[in-house]
């Protein structure tokens, strides 16, 4: 009886992929991204992945042990579950940040649902998202310091990026404020971002790699990148601008989502019609965050959405069973019931969610409106302290929301001006004005108020309102930065890059190129439409 075999039931198939094969494809595929990522940022990249690395390594190993489970980091899930991570995080992120992110990924997202293959979203993209949740400054955070004449000793240990420097302003924050950008360096990877997302040959060569090595298929790449082109085509405001199409292609985390953590074998449909429903959704859900959304991202936010549909997505487009009649609409009776049932119970619970925060609403908005004016008005008398008494201008408010300012000047294309006051003196003689302009930022809309002498000097200037991030574009509420515009005699500021030599030259503050340009912008635009139409300024309003 020894000499019997156990023969398992039908079929035998043998192969050689297994799931530690394709983890160590994956890992080989990454390998190019890494080293340009080492390259741009030197070796404190290396740090900030073999932290994540080892978190994700270790949290798995002690949990399997503790739990008294088999020992699982043989498969080189963990491994790549932690390079993933590592780039998508900016180089700047402390170390044990990066740690936490790692721990958070395999004990929360994927040991405690049961381990690999029963995660509903993909780990490391889950644990990118809770770092930046929980710490979205650190995580927004691309700015690189300039060395002038670096050495070798520099180049190692902060990378080629150096020779440079990088501004907080990633190419997506540039397109954002409906700036240009350099294809050739966002397609190299000379550029602002994440260890892991700045070379798109870098990653583009990888994924070709694992199609070569068939662990991944073009079904969900191609329909998620041509589903977004679309979409950025269609609603992006640009019309077919190829610098702005292949911007947003290149920039960001696009190509990395799309070739390495849409296709995750667990957290995507089986089904090839699934697979392809699946890209076209998050190629439309990224299209909603970047470009309606007021953020420059939204790969991490499309892709995690995405994973919780996988289950309806596979049911809807499971192919008929061999050797059985394919049910009506693809799906049983109960199963049909069961959905109209979910469907039904969401709705309601929709409505009612819909209905409360309407009444909260009109409960709030008067005294969030009463604050919003008494931050405006106070913002008002900063910019012109020496002004005893503030009047609307009502002509000049009805002719600034009627007035396309790029007629007046190119430069101040998508800036509005929605409010204009009259700084008078205590006889009520006018002294200048205060107008209030509003542009976009790196992040946020940037609201701007400006005050400005009937003998054309500035008063000084006030940000009533800015979001971008915290410790980058948020610097430019200091004191510092505001008072470069203070006392200026002049029609139209200058933005220069560190050799300001003017008074009306403004340099880009550390960090924050975007949101410098746009404040600065605004500013122009202010002082500009009221040259055009006050009377008192030489303009043909108020005549």
């Amino acid at each position: 009886m020894s000499d019997f075999y156990n023969v398992s039931a039908a079929p035998h198939i043998r192969s050689p992929i297994s799931t530690k094969s394709i983890m160590q494809d994956v890992v080989i595929a990454l390998i190019p991204a890494s080293l340009f990522g080492i390259f741009n940022f030197g070796l404190r990249a290396v740090l900030v992945i073999l932290s994540t690395v080892l978190a994700c390594v270790i949290t798995e190993y002690t949990y399997c042990k503790l739990m008294k489970k088999p020992i699982t980091p043989g498969d080189y899930s963990d491994v790549v579950t932690g390079l993933l991570l590592a780039l998508n995080l900016p180089v700047s992120i402390p170390i044990w940040m990066a740690v936490l992110g790692g721990v958070f990924a395999i004990l929360i997202v994927k040991m405690l649902y049961g381990g690999l293959g029963q995660n509903f979203m993909n780990p490391a993209l889950a644990a990118r998202v809770f770092l930046f949740i929980s710490f979205p400054a650190r995580m927004s955070s691309f700015a690189l310091e300039r060395i002038n004449s670096p050495g070798v000793k520099d180049f190692l240990r902060d990378g080629a990026l150096v020779l440079d420097g990088v501004s907080g302003a990633t190419p997506l924050g540039q397109l954002k404020a409906g700036e240009g950008v350099d294809l050739f360096k966002m397609f190299v990877g000379n550029i602002g971002g994440t260890i892991g997302e700045t070379s798109a040959l870098a990653l583009l060569l990888g994924a070709a790699y694992l199609l070569y090595r068939k662990v991944i298929s073009l079904r969900i790449p191609l329909s998620y990148i041509i589903s977004f082109a679309v979409f950025a085509l269609l609603f992006g405001g640009n019309g077919f601008d190829v610098n702005y199409l292949l911007g947003q292609i290149l920039g960001g985390g696009l190509i990395i989502g799309a070739f390495y953590m849409a296709t995750d074998y667990v957290t995507s449909p089986s089904t090839h019609k699934g697979q392809i429903v699946f890209g076209i959704f998050l190629g439309i859900m990224t299209g909603i965050f970047r470009i309606i959304g007021s953020g420059v991202e939204g790969v991490s936010y499309a892709i995690i959405l995405g994973n919780l549909l996988v289950p309806m997505i596979n049911m809807f487009t499971r192919p008929k069973t061999f050797g059985k009649e394919r049910v009506k609409n693809g799906y049983n009776k109960g199963k049909k019931s069961t959905i109209l049932k979910d469907a039904l119970s969401l709705t309601i619970i929709t409505i009612v969610c819909s209905f409360a925060l309407a009444f909260v609403y009109e409960i709030t908005k008067d005294p969030i409106k009463a604050q919003e004016d008494a931050k405006k008005n106070a913002g008002y008398i900063v910019v012109y302290p020496d002004a005893k008494e503030l009047a609307t201008d009502e002509e000049l408010v009805e002719l600034a929301a009627e007035v396309d300012l790029s007629t007046l000047d190119s430069e101040f294309a998508g800036v509005t001006i929605d409010d204009v006051i009259q700084a008078l003196d205590s006889d009520g003689n006018k002294m200048g004005y205060i107008v209030k302009s509003n542009t976009r930022g790196y992040s946020s809309t940037i609201s701007v108020a400006t005050g400005y002498s009937l003998d054309g000097v500035v008063q000084g200037i006030e940000l009533l309102s800015i979001g971008d991030t915290v410790g980058y574009g948020m610097e430019l509420t200091n004191d510092e930065f505001k008072d470069r515009f203070k006392g200026v005699e002049t029609d139209h500021f200058v933005l220069t890059r560190d050799n300001a030599s003017n008074d009306n030259d403004i340099d880009v503050y550390s960090g924050s190129t975007t949101s410098t340009s746009a404040v600065v912008k605004a500013v122009n635009a202010g002082i500009g439409f009221l040259i055009e139409n006050a009377k008192d300024l030489g303009g043909g309003a108020n005549e």
